[in-house]
């Protein structure tokens, strides 16, 4: 298998680089390597896998010798560009380090370190995270879907390729490199301000943490309510037939349901009519996935938008009574993991998919502020913590588009 490219020079270079980028098959550039364990029955091993979309390498764990029985294992190789052969179409690709000295993989991860010192084993990486990379994997993986789309690995040896020299590779990795510690730092940061935030609300909604009214004193108590009472809607969404394509008014579902939002890529579509109409969302409601079939039951998203919506099946429409129950701190409550776990617990087992109906739901009880002020200085509080993590976000996705857009212009 060949494939030519005539385009030779990327469209993005660093200036102190004039020299010709050339093209050869992936064997001028990477050689096999391969070190067969002599598996002893006592002893222990850990593997390694490599998940697909580029996302790395994953340690399995620890089994013995005994376990692993005739399976043909290697010591990884450290550093080595490394291949799942099964999901190289999907971008299973990675680069080993340090942290994987010892580990060993099996026949269906091969290794390969650099030919003759032509190649930085993550430049190779890079090139095969893009679109070009992605196309050149599927050629070399012929066969069906899944598990039958097998890479080849002569056909890989004989695919075609643009490099640089190997500095001009290192320069391209080091500056690919510093945007993937950026990234690797707001994710943390993303993280820790998630985690942040549930601590937060453990301590809000068991009264660790008081609001005091604005004038320095006390706010009232809390007491229990019933869902029921708090909201003065519990409603199941239309069984209107969904149009394929994009087509008629947006239909929420399942998949809608998107980390507390509303991802209206996700929506369906159905044709109008006016029994629609007592389906129609307003602003504040919470949809409440209310079936357990995806291992959703309980999961929740806010609706505060400007966006004619209409809530489907397999989800319930919950909405407030405003005037006494502040929606956002509802919806905040209903998140969390205590809570969650309670609407697990109510689940009818009975039924082939569990689910819970506006009965069921209605009758559980929250402990929760009786003033309205004081339920909203905790909705405001805890999303003044969600405009940090929106914004932390957004970073996340701005530099992600970039170093996507580098990805094209400084390879070939």
């Amino acid at each position: 298998m060949i494939t030519t490219s005539k385009r030779l020079l990327p469209e993005l270079r660093f200036p102190e680089f004039t020299n010709q980028w050339t093209e050869e098959k992936i064997s001028y550039f990477l050689k096999r390597v391969s070190n067969p364990v002599n598996v002893l029955k006592d002893k222990e091993y850990r593997e390694i896998g490599v998940r697909s979309h580029g996302k790395g390498i994953f340690h399995k764990k620890i089994i013995n010798g005994k376990e692993l029985g005739d399976k043909r294992v290697f010591w990884v190789e450290v550093p080595a560009f490394l291949v799942n052969i099964v999901f190289a179409w999907e971008q299973a690709v990675a680069v080993t380090s340090l942290a994987e000295k010892g580990f060993i993989a099996s026949h269906r991860f091969p290794m390969f370190v650099p030919n003759n010192q032509r190649s930085d084993l993550n430049f190779v990486k890079y090139f095969f995270f893009r679109p070009r990379g992605k196309y050149l994997l599927e050629l070399a993986s012929p066969g069906g879907a899944g598990r039958n789309k097998t890479l080849g690995q002569n056909d890989f040896a004989k695919l075609k390729v643009v490099f640089p020299k190997i500095e001009e590779q290192q320069k391209i990795v080091a500056f690919l490199s510093a945007l993937d510690d950026k990234l690797t730092n707001l994710h943390r940061k993303r993280e820790l301000l998630e985690s942040y935030k549930r601590g937060l609300m453990q301590q809000l909604f068991s009264q660790q943490i008081r609001f005091k009214q604005d004038d320095g004193s006390d706010f009232s108590g809390w007491e229990v309510f019933k869902l029921k009472f708090i909201f003065e809607r519990i409603k199941n969404g239309t069984s209107t037939e969904q149009l394929d394509g994009s087509v008629g008014v947006k239909i929420t579902r399942i998949e809608t349901i998107s980390s507390g939002e509303i991802d209206l890529l996700k929506v369906g579509h159905a044709k109008y009519n006016d029994s629609l109409n007592d389906y129609k969302m307003c602003k504040g409601d919470i949809l409440f996935s209310n079936i357990n079939s995806v291992k959703q039951i309980g999961k929740v998203a806010y609706y505060n938008m400007d966006e004619d919506l209409y809530h489907g099946m397999n989800l319930l429409l919950l909405r407030t009574r405003k005037k006494l129950f502040n929606p956002r701190m509802i919806f905040e409550l209903l998140k969390t993991s205590k809570l969650k776990n309670r609407f697990e617990k109510i689940c009818n087992k009975a039924v082939n998919q569990a689910s819970i109906n506006q009965t069921e739901l209605g009758k559980e009880e929250v402990f929760i502020p009786t003033d309205i002020n004081e339920q909203q200085k905790i909705a405001d509080f805890l999303q003044s913590i969600d405009n940090k993590i929106d914004a932390v976000a957004k970073q996340i996705n701005q530099l992600d588009t970039f170093k996507k857009g580098l990805l094209q212009k400084l390879f070939v």
